[in-house]
């Protein structure tokens, strides 16, 4: 049994999304697969919100958004034996996991440090024999992910840094073309 509960914030964009921003997740860092993964997580569901009138890597805007993400396992002495018994039980004891994820948010304008927090987000998971599929399947993850990125524009939404932009009109619609 995987447990992350679902934070519950919805942009609601009354007086506009916020304006366009460059946004990098571990730009520094060389990734694997599981990390690379998370990243990409991440990244699109700080798009999904809708918080942004526009958001990507290579958006042409003073207003950048640079985030340090980094994961550990959490646990205590009383862990490390359930997992010692789960492996030596070939899985049959179930061992319960703790993850502790952590984003480091800073806000350029310019160049210029204007903003800075952390979010963080704990995670557990159960590992046994009968729910293996389900633990390594990513859900817990990726529930984490979601819930880090409704925390972060949650906190951008509140500061007021990055300006609001609002349409005068709503854009023209497009012809559709059909094949």
């Amino acid at each position: 049994m995987n447990r992350v509960e679902q934070y519950d914030y919805q942009f609601d964009g009354e007086s506009g999304q916020l304006a366009p921003v460059r946004l990098y997740i571990n730009r520094e860092q060389v990734m694997g697969s599981v990390q690379g993964g998370m990243v990409n997580v991440l990244y699109r569901e700080i798009r999904a919100t809708g918080a942004f009138f526009g958001a990507g890597s290579f958006m042409e805007t003073p207003w950048v958004i640079d985030i340090e993400l980094t994961w550990s396992s959490s646990g205590d002495a009383g862990s490390f034996i359930g997992a010692m018994a789960s492996a030596a039980s070939l899985g049959l004891v179930p061992s319960k996991h703790g993850q502790h994820y952590r984003a480091e948010v800073g806000i350029y304008e310019n160049g210029l440090l204007v903003d800075q927090f952390t979010v963080e987000e704990e995670s557990t998971m159960v590992l046994s024999a009968y729910n293996y599929a389900e633990a390594v399947s990513g859900e817990t993850h990726a529930t984490a992910m979601k819930n880090l990125a409704l925390r972060i524009v949650e906190q951008l939404d509140q500061a007021e840094t990055i300006p609001r932009i609002e349409l005068l009109s709503d854009p023209p619609e497009q012809d559709s073309i059909s094949t």
